[in-house]
């Protein structure tokens, strides 16, 4: 039934503002939890590597974080994907949860110095959340130019830019900012994500596909 799937897709949707609203909760909850952990310096993963006191719900956080991400790609390719760059973008969203929820089976080693081959995977698969975020919003911008709500494609487009720059001076950078670093390369997508979300829920009966 039509209701039947507005629900459905309303549901989807929504997964785009609860996940990275979760995520930004856990990581201040989390960090606060574990003894000398500084956001400034620290990177993400460590808290869900093997031997922290909160690894367990560090890891349980990637996969919802990570579902929630290919969620909300799923509800964009049904109601938004209007030609081929919005398909490729809610494909490379869902990619981008699938990887998402991988950091958290494969977590890093002890201090996320990684040995092990869980722990090189880590290592192999860290970036690629955002990189196929990154790849989603270059995407997007592209294929809504125009639409009902193409008002908003320079901001996906500087939130990609920003994130590209964040991700490589995080990636070059292994001084007392690396952290921050990582958390403004991670959370440009996410804030994209988030933002859209909500824009898209209550836009949802104008730009719903028919």
């Amino acid at each position: 039934m039509k209701t039947d799937r507005i629900d459905v897709d309303r549901t989807l949707l929504a997964f785009g503002a609860a996940g990275p609203l979760l995520f930004a909760i856990s990581l201040v909850v989390l960090g606060a939890a574990v003894p000398g952990y500084d956001h400034a310096s620290n990177a993400i993963s460590e808290l869900g590597a093997k031997g922290s006191p909160v690894a367990a719900v560090m890891n349980s956080v990637f996969f919802m974080l990570g579902l929630s991400i290919a969620g909300f790609g799923a509800g964009l390719f049904r109601n938004v994907a209007k030609n081929h760059a919005d398909k490729a973008g809610a494909v490379a969203l869902v990619l981008s949860g699938a990887f998402t929820f991988l950091l958290g089976v494969f977590p890093c080693d002890v201090g996320c110095v990684n040995t092990t081959n869980t722990g090189l995977t880590h290592n192999a698969i860290n970036m690629m959340p955002v990189i196929f975020g990154i790849i989603a919003m270059f995407l997007f911008y592209a294929g809504i130019k125009g639409s009902e709500i193409g008002k908003y494609s320079l901001y996906l487009l500087l939130s990609a830019l920003l994130s590209v720059i964040f991700g490589y001076l995080y990636l070059t950078n292994s001084g007392a900012l690396a952290g921050l670093l990582q958390r403004l390369a991670v959370f440009m997508p996410l804030a994209a994500m988030a933002a859209g979300s909500l824009i898209l829920l209550k836009e949802h009966g104008k730009i719903i596909k028919r």
